[in-house]
């Protein structure tokens, strides 16, 4: 918003430009003396503009408008965007700790894979939103506003608008969310250890594969949430269960029958050497468990949470690991590729493939 008593001449405006660091530095001094009150200063307004990489640490946006505009991979380490409007625009893989975007409006932002770590989001507007006669290629959708991946430990979210935002995978670690809207917000397969949920407005929230601790104000209407607390299995529930699915796989489907660990909670369980070759583990909890040397191929992990889990030496051919949460595993001399006889290949996300 403006400074009461400026004007649209007040305004530096730009769009579909690639900013380099000097040009950056030069409107952000124009900016600055704006925010001050300073003669001279213009205020700050980016469109569809490409900041891709570029370095804003420590530096103070606040009160500016960039809209639909591209900072993945920046460093904003510590920058403020206070009362900015950043509707549409893209902060995948950028480190944005310490960073302020109180008030801010930020409907239809990504933060996909980026650290939030300490970052303040109060009273800020992350709702879904569109941006009318956007670029094809700008990738801007009329989605909620997107965490995926992120780290968002220690970040104050207090009171901010969340409805249908994806927390997909992020790790919520002491993260502040007391007063927020999160109506149907995802969460799946993330990592929400010490958050504070007081006051949160939490109806049809999808929590499939996540796993929650310590975490303060969950205690509401269970029926507002789509999924309950996962089912754990004691550890000969587990050798039973993985004996019969052994059974099936070698018999091609004969005996037994398929282990039902679909959405159960297996974190920190000892699967090693453990055949689970065409098991469905959608949005199963594997955090820090131990897959060493398992068969997995042709194994369905979507939407499964295998963060820090281990699966050293393991067969993933032909394995789908598309929305998993793989933050911190160890695919070391795992095998990958095509799974013989088929044409499954093992399967990530866009950009995440582990180096084996």
């Amino acid at each position: 918003m403006l400074h009461k008593n400026s004007t649209p001449q007040d305004r530096q405006t730009f769009t579909d430009v690639r900013l380099t660091q000097g040009g950056l530095q030069r409107l952000y001094v124009l900016h600055r003396r704006y925010v001050d009150r300073m003669p001279r200063g213009l205020r700050l307004v980016l469109r569809n503009c490409n900041l891709r990489g570029l370095d804003l640490r420590q530096m103070d946006f606040s009160d500016s408008e960039m809209v639909g505009c591209d900072f993945s991979y920046a460093n904003l380490r510590q920058a403020r965007f206070q009362n900015a409007v950043l509707l549409g625009s893209v902060f995948d893989d950028a480190d944005l700790s310490a960073a302020n975007f109180e008030r801010a409006d930020l409907r239809g932002v990504h933060f996909t894979h980026a650290n939030l770590t300490q970052t303040r989001f109060n009273n800020a507007d992350l709702r879904e939103g569109t941006i009318m006669e956007m670029r094809e290629d700008a990738g801007i959708s009329g989605g909620g506003s997107t965490f995926r991946g992120a780290n968002l430990t220690g970040a104050t979210m207090a009171r901010s608008r969340l409805k249908n935002a994806d927390f997909t995978s992020a790790v919520l670690h002491d993260t502040d969310l007391s007063g927020a809207d999160l109506r149907s917000a995802t969460f799946r397969g993330a990592e929400i250890k010490g958050a504070l949920l007081t006051g949160a407005h939490l109806m049809d929230c999808d929590f499939q594969g996540a796993r929650m601790t310590q975490s303060e104000g969950m205690g509401g209407d269970p029926m507002s949430m789509q999924s309950q607390p996962l089912k754990r299995l004691t550890a000969q529930q587990l050798r039973d269960c993985l004996a019969k699915h052994q059974a099936w796989a070698e018999s091609n489907g004969s005996e037994a029958a398929p282990a039902p660990l679909r959405g159960v909670d297996l974190s920190g369980h000892d699967l090693r050497g453990a055949n689970l070759s065409l098991a469905e583990l959608q949005y199963t909890i594997l955090v820090e468990a131990d897959l060493s040397g398992a068969t997995l191929a042709a194994a369905k992990f979507e939407g499964a949470n295998l963060a820090r889990a281990t699966l050293t030496g393991a067969d993933i051919r032909g394995a789908d690991f598309q929305g998993a949460n793989v933050r911190g595993a160890n695919f070391q001399r795992c095998r990958l590729g095509v799974l013989p006889g088929t044409e499954l290949r093992t399967r990530f996300d866009r950009g995440r493939v582990p180096r084996p």
